[in-house]
């Protein structure tokens, strides 16, 4: 679980009640499971010799809520 604080800059507590750690009633602990297809989604915009490991960190970058891309 040390990669979803490093990568939002929280603590356990942002996502899991304490005393509870299985508990899903915290928003943040549901998002993981309705983000993490987007793991095998991402890859399949590269080249496979180019293909991206992605992390939580690769968006949010130490914030709970990432930055948007400014358009170009």
């Amino acid at each position: 679980m040390s990669v979803y604080s490093a990568s939002l800059g929280v603590d356990c507590s942002h996502c899991h009640e304490p005393g509870n750690w299985t508990a899903a009633g915290k928003r943040p602990f549901a998002m993981v499971s309705k983000m993490d297809p987007i793991f095998g989604e991402i890859p399949k915009h590269f080249d496979e010799s180019r293909s991206p490991s992605t992390q939580c960190y690769m968006c949010h970058q130490g914030q709970v809520r990432p930055e948007r891309a400014q358009p170009r």
